[in-house]
């Protein structure tokens, strides 16, 4: 036998040796010493029939309490703290010899009752050795393995009161793939947070875990809040720091907002209520968040696809990344119900130091890249609320920047495609729109398509901001094949007798446009215009002047030139001045005469 084994085999020898000794021993004895060192510290009384310490079968110090009584703080509930017929805790080594908090790996509680409160200034009824520290932890639990237990949890400054409690499994049951952790307890919590009740029921396996552990268990129940049930099955670990996931789940209330509280992660209060109902699988490993298998329905919206999210870490923002479809999207809903655009998702934020040193708050920088196909968008701020369809866009979101490019769609019986940039340093919005019914856009005196070029850029967060920054170019012009009614043509060339003539003739008559053409550019929000022009077969209108979007005013004047004589009209020019949405119409002396 060589010196590593032999030194080994003493290593090994002087373990038993030591587990030995601790078993055997009657630790009992200590009970008088227990009890006045608590008393003295605390002013409480604690009692046990039995006390064991020794080592588990992975070696980790081990302490048993039989029968264990500890007499709860003077300002809290007047019931025990805890009253047990069996606790049991096991330690991680390192954390007793030289770590800054103890680590129980695993406390088990058997026909136990619980009673743990916080005031609102962190004062603890469960501190026994230093009662009136409000300061941070000095114990952490990993896992928990309760046993016919009841708890009642009581944390005044984050409004939380909870009733939960754990018993057995009539029979134990398994889920599918998960043989290896049968469900053995129910689990049944009653409560509220922030005056809202909620309630849930699980089928759960033997150990739940909470941090740091890896141990995996399995579950399956729903939750509630406000209205709004969330399903879960599979397996979970680590609840209070999202561990690993790999659960079934069904989102499904009344309120939008409710089912976002489930999670504590509340949405703005000018959200309006929405029914919604959200089906996946979501899954999570130390550095992913998934969800596959998505369908949702939010209102009249509907969606489907598959998300991934990854964590903030140091530097690096949050990042998300989806594949979506859907049927139809109703942004009218949104709209009539007064809403904001919703704050920033943050996937499984890591924490940051406030400026002003109060405390850690959560990181909610990310970094998203998005595909989305729609089939219908309706509610969309349109021409006669003109549906979109055929939407195809890939967005991306960073630094405060949402691009999409490429985006297309189809609306007003044509195609748009190109690219939008939005930001509050600088907009940008370069789309080409081809065949657009002019019918479809609020002009049903016109019939025709329309072909224009849009190539605009801005700054601000507000719309009149973005709207006295706007800056770019506008052109357009009138596919061949328009027409206007002849009543009109004769107006727009101020020709009274054609005008008495298309009267007398029934009014139907139509006239063909030749060519139609529009040149706008933009600067500090005033659009000048560069070329306005009509032409049919009878009159070739000109125009010039300006437009002034921050204001919402408008001045603009047209000239009508005749292409043959005609009795009865008027050499002037029109005049469009005043409010855009209505502006007054006159007629004034021709510059040229």
């Amino acid at each position: 036998m060589n010196r590593q084994a032999r030194t080994w085999r003493i290593v090994g020898l002087v373990v038993l040796s030591l587990a030995a000794l601790l078993a055997a021993f009657d630790w009992t004895w200590f009970r008088p010493l227990i009890q006045a060192h608590i008393h003295e510290r605390s002013g409480r009384r604690i009692d046990f029939d039995e006390l064991q310490i020794g080592l588990d079968r992975t070696f980790a110090p081990t302490v048993r309490f039989r029968n264990l009584n500890i007499e709860n703080a003077p300002w809290a509930a007047k019931r025990p703290l805890i009253r047990a017929a069996e606790l049991s805790a096991a330690f991680d080594w390192a954390s007793l010899l030289h770590g800054e908090r103890v680590v129980v790996t695993r406390l088990r509680l058997v026909d136990a009752e619980v009673d743990l409160e916080q005031q609102a200034d962190g004062l603890r009824n469960w501190r026994l050795t230093r009662p009136d520290d409000r300061g941070p932890g000095r114990i952490r639990v990993l896992t928990l393995d309760p046993e016919r237990t009841r708890a009642h949890v009581s944390l005044r400054g984050a409004a939380l009161e909870l009733e939960l409690q754990a018993m057995p499994l009539a029979n134990a049951e398994t889920l599918p793939g998960l043989a290896a952790l049968p469900l053995t307890r129910t689990l049944t919590l009653r409560g509220s947070r922030q005056a809202q009740p909620f309630d849930g029921a699980f089928a759960i396996s033997d150990i739940i875990s909470f941090f740091d552990s890896a141990h995996a268990f399995a579950l399956r129940g729903d939750f509630g809040v406000a209205g709004a049930r969330v399903a879960l099955q599979g397996q979970a670990s680590d609840l209070l720091q999202f561990g690993a996931l790999d659960l079934d789940l069904h989102a499904s209330g009344a309120r939008l907002a409710a089912l976002a509280s489930t999670f504590h992660r509340p949405l703005p209060a000018s959200i309006p209520p929405l029914a919604a109902d959200i089906r996946a699988h979501l899954t999570k490993t130390a550095r992913a968040w998934n969800a596959s298998q998505l369908v949702a329905r939010i209102g009249r919206s509907d969606l489907s696809g598959t998300f991934e999210g990854r964590p903030a870490e140091n530097d690096a923002p949050a990042q998300l990344r989806a594949t979506l479809i859907s049927r139809n999207v109703d942004l009218g809903e949104w709209r009539s119900g007064g809403a904001a655009a919703p704050s920033a998702p943050s996937v499984a934020p890591s924490v940051a130091p406030t400026k002003g040193g109060a405390g850690p708050r959560p990181d909610t920088r990310f970094d998203a890249e998005v595909d989305w196909q729609i089939a219908t968008l309706t509610g969309a701020p349109l021409p006669q609320n003109l549906p979109i369809t055929g939407w195809r866009a890939h967005a991306v979101w960073r630094d405060d920047r949402l691009a999409l490019a490429p985006l297309a769609f189809a609306f007003a019986g044509g195609a748009a495609s190109g690219q939008v940039t939005l930001a509050p340093s600088a907009s940008t919005a370069a789309l080409q729109l081809t065949g657009l019914r002019l019918d479809q856009l609020g002009v049903p005196e016109l019939s025709g398509r329309l072909n224009a070029r849009v190539a605009l850029r801005s700054r601000g967060e507000s719309v009149d901001g973005l709207l006295s920054a706007l800056a770019g170019t506008v052109d357009a012009d009138l596919q061949p094949g328009a027409t206007l009614p002849a009543t009109l043509d004769a107006k727009l060339g101020l020709d009274g007798g054609r005008w008495l003539r298309t009267q007398l003739g029934g009014g139907g008559q139509r006239s063909a446009v030749r060519a139609a053409s529009l040149q706008l550019r933009l600067d500090q929000g005033i659009a000048a215009v560069q070329r306005l022009a009509l032409e049919t077969d009878t009159v070739l209108l000109t125009g010039a002047g300006s437009i002034d979007l921050p204001r919402r005013r408008v001045s603009v004047s047209v000239t009508p030139q005749r292409k043959q004589r005609a009795l009865f009209a008027l050499d002037d020019t029109i005049k469009f001045d005043g409010a855009l949405a209505a502006p007054t119409i006159s007629l004034a002396r021709r510059v040229d005469q």
